[in-house]
């Protein structure tokens, strides 16, 4: 099997994920870039390629910020798993094709690590133990849609079940005896990548994870991509409305980038902080984003911080959404209102 062949195979299969893909010939692939996100003002745009390099392989070239990746290195980038595939695939293949030496030496093929969630409920359970019916009330508490009981756990074992899974070292400040809030962080295809807790009895989230280290985004196992996707900051909050994410923290740009390199590339995301005029973090963050020219939502100064306590509050947080996003020159002028 050729280097061209497997590259190929593998580019049809990641080409749902490529904004604007088709194969201008046989052999060169065109789609929007996914490093740069091509031009803003056209979105008809795609000036980047997928071509043949020297019998060796595809080559990954964007006219518009120049950047070049040799197409293994481009995968990687699109899609962490398929790249894993890809790899496996190349192994084998040329494992087949080749006689190994007397003095080769044998590479052992890791086996995928299988983690427990014993210890942690869904709140929708039917079946959730009685010493966790006060996670679930503080959830309900919150009126947030019903839905978000299905989607988020509690567990009184938060020790045990953390240190299974990432070590003793880095659970070592969590009780066994205490129930906690636990919100899962997963994949698009749900398997858990991490998750963030949080105690009842103060305000503190903590987030771990034990794969995919640099991924702190939730809610994309039920995102759907190609669709208007609102980027907030907290997980709940993402919860109040449908097909949102969250990046766990106020770097709301990095997360997007961490979650584009993961593979998911959201085609039309809107970023959404706190309404916190008076935070310097939050102002740092939206000026530039603005700049960059970025959809973002600049709430009312009248409303509560965080789409949450609107919800809580009785108020239409999508309707607010829907008539607060801005972009562009609009959205600098709303800016400098709302920071004022």
């Amino acid at each position: 099997m050729s280097a061209l062949w497997l590259d190929k195979k593998y580019i049809n299969l990641i080409a749902v994920q490529l904004p604007r893909f088709g194969w201008k010939s046989a052999a060169m692939a065109n789609f929007r870039c996914i490093v740069c996100g091509d031009s803003k003002q056209h979105e008809f745009k795609a000036r980047a390629y997928l071509y043949p390099f020297k019998n060796n392989g595809y080559m990954m070239k964007c006219h518009n910020c120049g950047t070049a990746l040799p197409f293994p290195a481009f995968l990687k980038r699109v899609s962490r798993p398929m790249f894993d595939d890809y790899i496996m695939e190349k192994f084998n293949t040329r494992g087949n094709r080749e006689t190994p030496s007397a003095t080769t030496t044998a590479v052992a093929v890791p086996v995928s690590r299988v983690y427990s969630y014993t210890d942690v409920h869904q709140l929708s359970a039917a079946s959730l133990p009685d010493d966790l019916q006060v996670v679930r009330s503080f959830i309900t508490d919150r009126h947030l849609p019903a839905s978000a009981l299905s989607r988020l756990y509690a567990t009184s074992r938060a020790h045990t079940w953390l240190s299974s899974l990432i070590g003793q070292e880095k659970t070592a400040r969590i009780r066994d005896d205490v129930p906690y809030l636990v919100i899962p962080l997963r994949l698009g295809d749900r398997s858990w990548y991490g998750a963030q807790i949080r105690p009842l009895d103060h305000k503190q989230y903590l987030t771990f994870r034990w794969t995919h280290d640099h991924l702190r985004t939730f809610g994309l196992d039920a995102n759907t991509p190609d669709a208007l996707t609102y980027c907030f900051e907290g997980p709940l909050d993402a919860l109040c409305v449908p097909n949102a994410i969250a990046m766990c923290g106020a770097d709301l740009m990095t997360g997007l980038d961490r979650t584009r390199d993961a593979g998911y590339i959201l085609t039309s995301p809107v970023l959404v902080w706190d309404n916190e005029p008076r935070s310097s973090p939050i102002l740092q963050h939206l000026a530039r984003a603005i700049t960059q020219g970025h959809r973002v939502v600049i709430w009312p100064r009248h409303l509560p911080k965080d789409a949450n306590e609107m919800v809580a509050q009785g108020i239409d947080v999508a309707k607010v959404l829907a008539a607060s996003t801005f972009q562009g020159l609009r959205a600098q002028l709303e800016f400098h209102r709302w920071r004022v």
